[in-house]
């Protein structure tokens, strides 16, 4: 046994404790699985405002590009033509 100072003697081959135990990791994980789930709900419910809003943004876009439509060619665009393709085309569409 060695002597270390100021303190009782310790056998040579019993090394000082490094690191986390599993009981201490677990407490960590149980701590961090309880903020993630207070906040969870607050961030999936931005995620849905967002995308509700980007719709109604949409739709806005759309409104508009269909006036523009009209007051160049003094008609409502058809279904599905001409006027409709290069909103697809750049994916200024949302679909839900």
């Amino acid at each position: 046994m060695e002597q270390i100072y100021g303190g009782e003697p310790r056998a040579k081959n019993i090394k000082p404790k490094r690191g986390l135990s599993i009981i201490e990791l677990v407490v960590v994980m149980a701590i961090l699985a309880v903020l993630v789930a207070m906040e969870l709900p607050k961030f999936l419910g931005y995620t849905q405002q967002a995308k509700l809003t980007r719709l109604i943004n949409d739709g806005k876009v759309l409104e508009d590009a269909t006036a523009r439509y009209y007051m160049n060619h003094e008609t409502w665009p058809k279904e599905g033509g001409e006027a409709a393709e290069p909103l697809i085309k750049t994916n200024s569409i949302a679909i839900f």
